[in-house]
């Protein structure tokens, strides 16, 4: 049976994925615009020990009504940068031993494009989700520079393949990636996080969290309660 919908998916994929390829790249390039941004150099000390408590609602706007982003967000996550009132990055931090010190990146964007995808483009698209083939990095792209352009230039950023998402509010055309960093001066260390990417009509969103690695999993509860708390068309 999973042969079957392999083979049927694909050969229905196949029948739009030019277009698909073409959609993605223009996305891409409207996100490249947006996230045109000037990053100083951060340094994160591994051996701070972090809590977090009050999680507060945040909205983020979008271009249109209702196409903004509900998301949640410690107290102690600060606004780093916004544009055009669909993109904000929150981001803790700290001084350490006279050093700047950032130890959460959290960014949120929804974007809309003038036509939403056809049945065709969303079955291609998850085909090529389902069933990586030499397409998948140019689909994967838009949510792939989203968040490489919200972390230092310097550091190596890796997404794990695509997993379907859902939570209380998100039920379909939705993806989670697993996120996995490397600062080649290894001053920052390690950083782990998750990355969400969904789809409703011709509205797109984009959602990340990383931190450094310890954090990651000191915090597991708090970072899933921000994950499942994710809400778009809002």
């Amino acid at each position: 049976m999973k042969l079957w919908r392999h083979k049927n998916l694909t050969e229905k994929a196949s029948l739009s994925s030019d277009a698909l390829v073409k959609r993605n790249l223009a996305i891409i390039a409207v996100l490249a615009g947006l996230f045109a941004i000037t990053y100083y150099f951060l340094i994160y000390n591994p051996q701070t020990k972090y809590t977090y408590s009050n999680l507060g609602s945040y909205h983020l706007e979008g271009s249109i009504t209702g196409s903004g982003v509900v998301f949640l967000k410690p107290s102690s996550f600060k606004d780093y940068k916004k544009a055009n009132d669909q993109i904000a990055l929150r981001q803790e931090s700290v001084n350490s031993k006279n050093n700047q010190v950032s130890a959460a990146f959290l960014s949120a964007a929804s974007t809309s494009e003038a036509t939403a995808y056809t049945d065709i483009e969303l079955l291609a698209l998850k085909a090529n989700f389902a069933f990586p083939d030499k397409n998948y990095s140019l689909v994967a792209g838009p949510i792939e520079s989203f968040v490489k352009n919200w972390l230092p230039s310097d550091w190596q950023v890796s997404l794990e393949k695509a997993k379907p998402f859902t939570n209380k509010t998100i039920k379909d055309n939705a993806w989670q990636f697993a996120i996995s960093t490397k600062d080649p001066s290894s001053k920052a260390g390690t950083y782990k996080g998750k990355a969400i990417y969904a789809i409703h009509n011709n509205n797109f969103y984009y959602f990340f969290i990383a931190t450094a690695e310890k954090n990651w999993q000191d915090n597991q509860k708090t970072w899933q309660q921000i994950i499942d708390g994710l809400q778009i068309n809002q």
